[in-house]
This record gives structure tokens, sequence and C-alpha cells, in this order.
């Protein structure tokens, strides 16, 4: 079973001394740390892995708020649930600056001690329920990058050259035999588009078969591909239209048919 780790900011020992004597009176599995500075906390909330951060608003050595805020806008930070101090006096103020600021509950002086262990199993339940969050968003994330790789790794095993093109003829996507067989660099081939492969009688045959494609859903071309050394390749085309954000593309395979037509 985990520890759960709050951190109580105040320069008050009275108010520390009796929060902290409420959570190890019920919490046991609580580890509780104290600061008096909001630089000091911020440092301790990095290193010691805080799980709920209590932060007094009548401490005078910084503004609570500011601390609180500093939490709220590191994206290493910001899913700690913060729970401010405060007075019944300032409470009406302070209720809505602890909205802008993000923080999850406020806790009113003198403080209840029933209401007080109510609130902080609150903000332990949330702590761990962003954490869990926290996991799943990593887990998708690594998920998403290995089928990425395998993707990536299947594109790269097949046996001619990849391509996808957009509605404008620009070239968008390919594999690393798209490099190796024309001759061109990643680079030189995200600047290309579809008249600069093929000469002008090619190119009528490739309009057609592209028409064709986008009107039956396949279409396949035989004809001479303009490498970058100025050498052509003859090849077999066939490509498949594809739909992405509501816009149209078309992908497939080229393969290198020259010694086929020789023979």
């Amino acid at each position: 079973l985990r520890t759960s780790k709050i951190l109580i900011v105040s320069d008050n020992d009275d108010i520390f001394s009796m929060m902290k004597s409420f959570i190890n009176d019920t919490l046991t599995e609580t580890l509780v740390l104290s600061s008096d500075i909001g630089n000091d906390a911020l440092e301790i909330i990095e290193t010691e892995d805080i799980d709920v951060v209590l932060i007094d608003l009548s401490k005078s050595k910084l503004d609570g708020f500011e601390i609180c805020k500093k939490i709220k806008d590191d994206q290493h930070l910001s899913d700690i649930p913060v729970g401010l101090i405060t007075t019944m006096d300032e409470l009406k103020v302070n209720r809505i600056k602890a909205l802008e600021y993000g923080a999850e509950t406020l806790i009113i002086r003198p403080i209840d001690e029933n209401d007080f262990i109510a609130q902080i199993r609150a903000l332990i339940k949330i702590r761990i329920k962003n954490i869990e969050k926290r996991k799943e968003k990593q887990e998708l994330i690594d998920s998403i990058k290995s089928d990425h790789t395998l993707i990536e790794a299947i594109f790269d095993s097949i046996p001619g050259y990849l391509y996808v093109y957009d509605e404008e003829g620009k070239l968008i996507k390919w594999n690393k035999k798209h490099e190796t067989m024309t001759g061109y660099s990643s680079d030189e081939l995200s600047q290309m588009t579809m008249d600069k492969w093929f000469d002008s009688e090619d190119m009528i045959k490739v309009n057609k078969t592209i028409q064709k494609v986008f009107n039956e859903g396949y279409g396949e071309i035989e004809a001479n591909l303009i490498l970058k050394n100025r050498d052509k390749m003859f090849v077999r085309s066939s490509g498949s239209p594809l739909v992405l954000n509501n816009r149209k593309y078309f992908a497939g395979i080229g393969l290198d048919i020259t010694e086929q037509k020789r023979i």
C-alpha cells in the first residue's frame, strides 16, 4: 500500500501541529511534511512526490495563492490537489480566488476535525484518480508509439515504394524505399509533387488513373518514373483513395518492373 504524503505550508506552528495530529490519529498510512517558505515548498513537492498540498493563506512569508498557481501551472505538478486554509471572515473573497487559481477545496478555520479528515480523504482520492489517469495516458502514448514503430517497420519492408498524395498532388508520406529507389532525400521528397515524376505523355495517363482511383476506388498504371539522376525506372503503381479529417488523399505502392519489361 502506497503511503500518501501531505505537505502543509504554514508558518503557524500551532496550525501545523493541530492538522498533523488530526491526520496521524486517523490516517495512519500518511506521512505529513511541513514548509514555511514558498520556494522550499515547491522543492519538497518535486523531490518528495507529494500527494496533497495544504496551504495556509494567513501565512506572511509568501502569498499562498502564488504557491497554488505555481503548482497548477507546472505540467508535472498540476494534478496534485491543493487545499487552501482560510478563516470564515475571508471565506467569500478567498473562495472566488481559489477557483481562479485552481485549488480543489477550502478548509475553514477554526478547523473541525471530522470535516477536515473528510476533506483530506477526498483530496487523496483525487490524487489516486489523477495518478491512474496519468498512468493510462502514458500507457496509451507508449502503445501508440509501439504501433507507430510497427507500422513504420511494415512500410519499410514493402517490396516497393509506398506513397500518399493529397488532392493537390503533393507527396506527404513515403517509406524508406522511396528514397533509396528514386535517389531523393527525405527533405527533397517532402517538396515533390506528382508532375515532377513523369514526362507530359505519362502524366496524362497518371491523371486519368488518379481520377479512376477517386471515382472507382482503385487504379493501376505502368509508366516511366523519372529518378533524381534523370534516369527512368519503369514502374507499376497502384492506388486507393484515403479520407482523413474530411480531406481526400490517395495511397499506393510502386514496383520496379524495368527488368520484367525488358525481358
